[in-house]
C-alpha cells in the first residue's frame, strides 16, 4: 500500500488493519464531496502533534448505530449527512482511536472515495 507522503513515519500505526467491510462517514452534502473525505491535516486544522498521524486519517465508525449515536452527543453531526461504504483491503487501513468507537481511516494514494460511499436516509 501506498499512502501520502506527508504521513508521518510509522503512520498508519502497526496496530492498523486493512479496511474491511462497512465503514460510516459524517460528509457535508447529500452527495459525497473531494472535500468530505480530506484529513484534518490537509484541510490545515490544527492538530496535536502527539496525534499528527491520527490528523492524517478520516474519521470513521463501524456501525450505523455507533455513528448515529455519537451524532446525538455531538451537535455539530446533527447536521451532517451519514454516508456508508463497503470497502476492501486496497483502500487502506483502520484502527480504534480516541474514545471507542471511533476509528480513524488511513487512506492510501489514488483512491476516490466518493465513488464508494452513499448517504443513508434518516
Amino acid at each position: 500500500m501506498i499512502f501520502p507522503e506527508h504521513f508521518p513515519v510509522d503512520c498508519p500505526p502497526k496496530a492498523a488493519k486493512p479496511v474491511k467491510g462497512e465503514i460510516f462517514r459524517f460528509i457535508r452534502k447529500k452527495v459525497p464531496e473531494d472535500r468530505d473525505f480530506k484529513s484534518h491535516f490537509t484541510l490545515g486544522i490544527k492538530v496535536d502533534p502527539d496525534k499528527h498521524c491520527e490528523g492524517c486519517g478520516c474519521s470513521v465508525y463501524l456501525s450505523e448505530a455507533d455513528a448515529r449515536a455519537k451524532a446525538a452527543k455531538t451537535p455539530y453531526l446533527k447536521e451532517k449527512q451519514l454516508a456508508k461504504a463497503k470497502l476492501s483491503p486496497e483502500w487502506g487501513k483502520i484502527a480504534q482511536t480516541c474514545d471507542a468507537p471511533h476509528h480513524t481511516w488511513w487512506l492510501v494514494e489514488g483512491k476516490y472515495p466518493t465513488t464508494m460511499f452513499v448517504v443513508i436516509e434518516k
